[in-house]
């Protein structure tokens, strides 16, 4: 058996590093800020709750703020007040530092409720007391930001996750490339063994993370107005979180149990099958000697949606690893994985063909008989 031949490194995600950079820069600064926003106006709200004093305020001014969007239109409140702490006179125009626009009707019952010549309560930092404001309560919208932001920060550190792993493939020395680079368990002279899947626990967990994350945006929003008590928001933030983590411990789970492991010994010449392999007329925990396997096989399986013959984009599509195993007319298919990307299905596709001997392409012998009944089983 032929040593493995050095392969090229590749981009198992199929984009090209240089835009995956440019896209990682962007989205993570663009994420980055808002966040750190965030942060700074739940800090500041906390820390006016704890530090700041209460003095008696006079509304001077109050309206109400209209912002044009690309597809709706927010409201905020514009306020000025006056008030003396310790024989200085001040004026502010803070109402929180977590304020953000919303709804029509939330501004004006703000504004109904603060009119000018109104008499509030206004909370002033001691330390600096030109900084005042008029709410100390960390306002619905910023707990609504905090779970709108999930999903972001969870593309986000995928973006770092894809780049670090496209930049690795790409830099490592030529001598330590693998074919299969990125699936390998344990790789011996006389025995290899690899994953069918490349997706690691903490790519699990985020990407579950973020998923629920965005679901709950809509049922959180439609149900509470974008305005949701913040237990609401922070249990729902838990949940998603929680449920990211626990997805990312099953898949540890799962990738280091074994049960999509396959193992090539070339001493014995068999291919040992995982515990994920099914099949209707072959036993799978069995050894598969190599020259019983006729053909390894990519195909595609049924897509995530119906493609519109009317729409442009195609959704994802998925592939199954297939074995065909034993003589004609008796052909066993074993399905190794169901639900695999193209690349990686055809990558591990090549390499079990040169492993075992086949064909590179087509993986069955010129025998027109056999080759017939394989395209039948197909």
């Amino acid at each position: 058996m032929q040593p493995p031949q050095t392969a090229k490194p590749t981009n198992r995600f199929g984009v090209p590093i240089a835009f995956l950079l440019i896209f990682s820069c962007i989205w993570l600064t663009i994420t980055t800020l808002a966040t750190t926003l965030m942060i700074r106006g739940l800090w500041g709200q906390a820390d006016a709750r704890s530090r700041f004093v209460a003095v008696p305020a006079t509304i001077t001014s109050s309206t109400i703020k209209e912002h044009d969007g690309e597809d709706s239109t927010t409201y905020s409140n514009a306020v000025t007040y006056t008030y003396t702490h310790q024989g200085q006179n001040y004026t502010s125009d803070r109402i929180a530092f977590d304020t953000m626009s919303g709804s029509y009707r939330g501004a004006s019952r703000w504004a109904k409720d603060h009119p000018a010549g109104a008499t509030v309560t206004a909370y002033v930092d001691p330390q600096s007391p030109g900084t005042a404001v008029l709410r100390t309560a960390t306002g619905r919208s910023s707990w609504m930001m905090m779970l709108f932001l999930l999903p972001f920060q969870a593309v986000g550190i995928g973006c770092l996750a894809a780049l670090g792993s496209a930049l690795r493939d790409r830099l490592s020395p030529p001598h330590l490339r693998h074919p299969m680079h990125g699936l390998i368990v344990k790789d011996e002279p006389h025995q290899t063994t690899f994953r069918l899947e490349t997706v690691s626990a903490i790519s699990s967990a985020v990407a579950t993370t973020g998923l629920l994350a965005f679901v709950s945006i809509f049922v959180v929003a439609f149900s509470t107005g974008m305005s949701p008590p913040p237990v609401v928001a922070i249990g729902t933030a838990a949940t998603c979180v929680g449920l990211g983590i626990i997805m990312g411990f099953w898949r540890a789970w799962r990738m280091h149990s074994g049960y999509l492991n396959v193992t090539i010994d070339r001493h014995g010449s068999m291919l040992l099958l995982p515990p994920s392999a099914t099949s209707d007329t072959l036993d799978p925990s069995r050894p598969v000697p190599f020259n019983t396997i006729r053909q390894v096989r990519v195909r595609e399986t049924l897509p995530f949606a119906p493609v519109s013959a009317k729409s442009d984009s195609s959704p994802p599509r998925l592939f199954s690893l297939d074995i065909l195993v034993g003589s004609a007319p008796k052909i066993a298919t074993v399905t190794l994985h169901k639900t695999m990307q193209e690349e990686q299905a055809n990558r591990i596709a090549c390499y079990l063909r040169e492993q075992c001997g086949l064909a590179p392409e087509q993986g069955f012998p010129a025998n027109s008989a056999e080759s017939a009944s394989l395209h039948a089983a197909a």
